[in-house]
């Protein structure tokens, strides 16, 4: 036996763990002589506190002493100067110009983020958090993020390495697709009471005009929507809007839908499903939402949102938005709420696990 690769092998599994040792010995040790040199004069507590913090982030792609520096207004306004003075990438110059105070866009420097936004959660009301801290030209300009993940197959081997350069990637993805991506990117997810996500979705999508339901081609949700009573919706077994009614929180953690013959879900979908939320970083829901932004916080490096602004709300769309017609109130008739129970119930035990998780944290 090779007694060399014997005692090497111990080395080798430690590695990660001895490098992260190594960078907070580092840092603790070089914070404060860092901003002194870059800042000209000595930090405080604070800003040694978020520098330290920004220098250990684990996932990120910008070198320690950069983000460690950038994690900071004052800092950045002194790369900024520097980049403008003396630099030769003004692309990057123009990413920090955006991380000034008083920007309305910032450049993101923690881990990557990918954002599984399940439909009618919450998820636009979390994007719009993200944005305070992402510049607009890290964010994934994905067109097809809205379709039903169902009918393509996103990032494919051939266009993840590419995609994987955006440190935020959202849309309605589904959980496998998203980890294509790599193990490296930090998941994110709102979860709303099944029920209610529901009828909410068959509500929004009825207010949609008539104009905009012919841009939907390949996507029978809005039109079934427009075309059936709420009841006779629930109970239609179009597998096209099967994938979005029947327990939509299995099939989009698992990637199982009735286009690929999974037409009846089971327990085995359910732990799976269980298990696949258990590997999501960020799980939240809809109903504690600033509660659950603010577990977001610490993970992700950022403030927690001073108050949380919704949006894409089903009875306030039409004020705003032309495409977008008043939502009439729907009658939850006996035979109605059997129908919800049947569609939402293996929903329910990830929705439950995903709150005591929440209210633990």
């Amino acid at each position: 036996m090779d007694t060399s690769v014997a005692y090497t092998r111990p080395l080798v599994r430690q590695r990660p763990r001895l490098h992260a040792l190594a960078l907070r010995l580092i840092a603790a040790a070089v914070a404060a002589p860092m901003l002194r040199l870059s800042l000209w004069r000595w930090p405080n507590a604070a800003e040694r506190r978020c520098a330290v913090a920004a220098f250990n982030r684990e996932g990120a792609t910008v070198p320690p002493l950069l983000r460690g520096l950038a994690s900071l207004p004052a800092g950045r306004t002194q790369m900024l100067h520097a980049l403008l003075r003396h630099g030769d990438d003004p692309a990057l110059a123009e990413q920090l110009l955006a991380a000034l105070p008083a920007s309305s866009g910032a450049v993101w420097l923690g881990p990557k983020l990918s954002m599984l936004h399940l439909e009618k959660t919450g998820g636009h009301s979390l994007l719009a958090w993200l944005r305070c801290h992402v510049h607009p030209s890290q964010i994934d300009p994905d067109p097809a993020r809205a379709m039903p993940p169902d009918r393509f197959s996103a990032f494919p081997p051939s266009l993840a390495g590419a995609l994987d350069r955006y440190p935020l990637v959202w849309g309605h993805y589904d959980l496998p697709a998203l980890e294509r991506l790599g193990p490296h990117r930090l998941v994110l997810t709102l979860l709303r009471e099944p029920k209610a996500r529901l009828v909410s979705l068959y509500r929004y999508w009825r207010t949609l005009a008539p104009e905009h339901l012919e841009t939907l081609a390949g996507h029978e949700g809005p039109l079934l929507a427009h075309r059936l009573s709420l009841l006779d919706f629930l109970r239609c077994d179009e597998p096209g809007l099967l994938a979005s009614t029947d327990n939509l929180y299995v099939r989009r953690l698992t990637g199982r839908y009735p286009s690929g013959g999974h037409t009846q879900l089971g327990r085995r979908d359910v732990t799976d499903a269980l298990a696949a939320l258990d590997g999501i970083g960020c799980v939240g829901i809809t109903e504690e939402l600033r509660r659950s932004l603010a577990r977001f916080a610490p993970r992700l490096g950022i403030a927690a949102p001073a108050k949380v602004a919704w949006l894409n709300s089903t009875d306030r769309n039409h004020r705003d938005n032309p495409m977008h017609a008043a939502a009439a109130p729907v009658e939850m008739t006996a035979a109605v709420r059997a129908a919800l129970g049947a569609r939402t119930a293996l929903d329910q035990e990830v929705y439950a696990a995903a709150r005591m998780r929440v209210r633990e944290g």
